[in-house]
């Protein structure tokens, strides 16, 4: 499980710009380039989680690779479109990047969730940008963890136009374990 954790690191540091491949597509990228920015904010944050129990590294399943773990990514992707819910047509989109894997997708907003773009190159014009892992994902999404405490404590991190930013954390808000 601590490879899992040491893994999250290394990526955080060492997968290239956003228009580069995940890890999932078996390329490693400059090992000197960030997914994002924020990448290793939301690395640490993670780490200090799985620390002092807030996050456990054994809910988010086994090391998957290559097809496999992009399927199963992009099933916990479709599952956050869901729980996001329907939106207007006026919300922003989301690209999200997982800094576990450097894997971009976007999330448009759609009539039954956001409907989810996989292995794009990073935002678009108006984009919010949320930054995240697939851990914090796992526990979002299994009740462990609310959105709201992901955001607190920096598992989530959402960039863009400020009342468009309130807009998505208030969707992203609704997620997860209740208080």
């Amino acid at each position: 499980m601590r490879y899992r954790l040491l893994g999250t690191f290394a990526l955080a540091l060492g997968i290239g710009s956003a228009a580069s491949a995940c890890v999932f597509d078996g390329v490693v990228g400059n090992p000197f380039e960030l997914p994002h920015p924020r990448s290793l904010e939301v690395a640490m944050a993670v780490y200090g989680a799985t620390q002092d129990g807030r996050i456990d590294l054994a809910a988010g399943g086994p090391v998957l690779d290559g097809q496999a773990g992009l399927q199963r990514a992009l099933w916990r992707l479709q599952r956050l479109g869901r729980f996001l819910g329907s939106a207007d047509a006026g919300e922003p989109a989301v690209a999200l990047v997982l800094v576990d894997s450097a894997l971009w997708v976007r999330l448009t907003p759609a009539p039954l969730g956001a409907a989810v773009q996989s292995h794009v190159a990073g935002p678009a014009r108006g984009d919010v940008i949320a930054v995240s892992s697939e851990l914090v994902l796992a526990h979002l999404l299994a009740g462990r963890l609310s959105g709201d405490d992901a955001l607190r404590q920096g598992l989530l991190l959402l960039e863009g136009d400020p009342v468009d930013v309130q807009r998505v954390a208030s969707r992203f808000e609704r997620i997860g374990a209740k208080r």
